[in-house]
This record gives structure tokens, sequence and C-alpha cells, in this order.
């Protein structure tokens, strides 16, 4: 029994020291939009589609309404007057995601993301999104802060046919 103990110990540490993670601050998004941005900077890139109330179905959020470019979209907090991303999808306007200086796009595969992540990606798992008939598959890296601290928030990769076409920002509610 105590050698039993002693090998799940190993596994557990082991586990949580070659855990992999994203440093939050290198994700950009088209090279000019990090994940949280101050609203008026966003107005200045000229790329807001439209600003709408938060839907009954996102009730859970603190925020005060959504902010889309294009598919993709921000929740906004006026008070503090900033935009946190959500829901990244590749289209006419968002083109490019980068992580730690690699750049994904809608051609990045599954096999990619895992060779990047391999600890964290080896395989991808099926979900469904409430009212969207695709069939995805995804797999996610916990994000971390610059100094290292490990966030409570996922980066959730979603794939179609094999092909990137959703990035989220997960945390558990």
């Amino acid at each position: 029994m105590k050698n039993i103990i002693i090998v799940i110990s190993f596994l557990v540490f082991t586990v949580s020291v070659n855990a992999q993670n994203i440093n939050f601050d290198s994700i950009q998004i088209n090279e000019n939009i990090s994940l949280l941005i101050d609203f008026d900077e966003l107005v200045k890139l000229n790329l807001i589609d439209s600003i709408v109330p938060i839907p009954e179905l996102m009730d859970m959020s603190t925020a005060d309404s959504l902010i889309y470019v294009g598919s993709t979209y921000f929740e906004y907090y006026k008070k503090e007057n900033y935009c946190r991303i959500n829901v990244i999808k590749f289209d006419k306007k968002i083109k490019t995601v980068t992580i730690n200086k690699t750049r994904l796009n809608q051609f990045t595969t599954f096999q990619d993301i895992k060779k990047m992540f391999p600890i964290d990606c080896p395989t991808k798992h099926s979900v469904s999104i409430y009212g969207d008939s695709s069939e995805y598959f995804t797999c996610g890296v916990w994000l971390k802060t610059t100094q290292g601290t490990l966030l409570d928030v996922k980066l959730v990769f979603y794939f179609i046919e094999n092909k990137l076409v959703r990035l989220d920002l997960w945390e558990p509610s």
C-alpha cells in the first residue's frame, strides 16, 4: 500500500511539474489586439461591428455588454472601460492569433497544436455548442501570468475537420 501511495504521489508531482501553460500576455489577435484591451483602444482600431446587451444565456456574466468584431466577441466592462476576449473565430476580420510568437490561423491543424502542447493536448475531445449544429473537437491549455502564476482560465482550441476554427477563454463558473 505504501508503494502505491508513493507511485501515485510521484505521478501527481510529475504531471503538475510538466503541465504546460500559456502566458496570458503572449496572446495577440491580428498581432495588435490583446486579450484584455482598453475600450478606447479597441474603438481606435475601427474594427467594432456591434455592441449588444448580454444575452439571457450568459446571465452569469458580470460584463455590461458584448462587443463584436466579425464573429469574435469581447465582454465589455463599462465601469473599468476595458474589454476581455471571450470567443475568437477566424473570419474576414480575425485572421491570426499569436501564442508565444507562434502564429495560428484557420489552416492550423490539431497536429500543429498537439506539437505545441503535447502534454495538455495529446488528444481531442468531441463537444457540442448550444445552438450550433457543427461537430467540434477540442483541447485546452491553462493560462498563466507573466510572473508565472497559474490562472483559473483555459484557452480552448476548437477544430472542425481537423482545422482550427475557434478559440475560447474558459473559466469555471
